[in-house]
């Protein structure tokens, strides 16, 4: 399965085929008239771990990254912000952490 993942895309990683092998297992292995399930995932990778399926995942990934790190950046500003202001204060306790 790693090697026809790698031919489908040579720099996918094991992040990746697990990703789409487990939304796809989910569907398959529910199928209780299916005599094969492993069998038939083997067979179909090429369906359900697709090039441009991996390659919009990532896009989308580096979307969540790039929004978590500006999330994590407005709340470190804000708390800035609230202390300044003395609305929120920092315990001798949690400066020592």
């Amino acid at each position: 399965m790693w090697q026809d993942a790698r031919a489908v895309l040579p720099d996918a990683t094991a992040e990746e085929l697990y990703h789409f092998f487990h939304e796809r297992a989910r569907t398959v292995y529910r199928n209780r008239k299916l005599d094969n399930p492993t069998g038939l995932m083997l067979r179909t990778i090429h369906d359900w771990f697709s090039r441009r399926r991996v390659l919009e995942r990532r896009k989308v990934c580096e979307e969540n990254a790039r929004e978590a790190v500006a999330l994590q950046e407005q709340l470190v500003n804000q708390l800035a912000e609230l202390r300044s202001l003395g609305v929120f204060s920092v315990s001798a306790d949690e400066k020592r952490r």
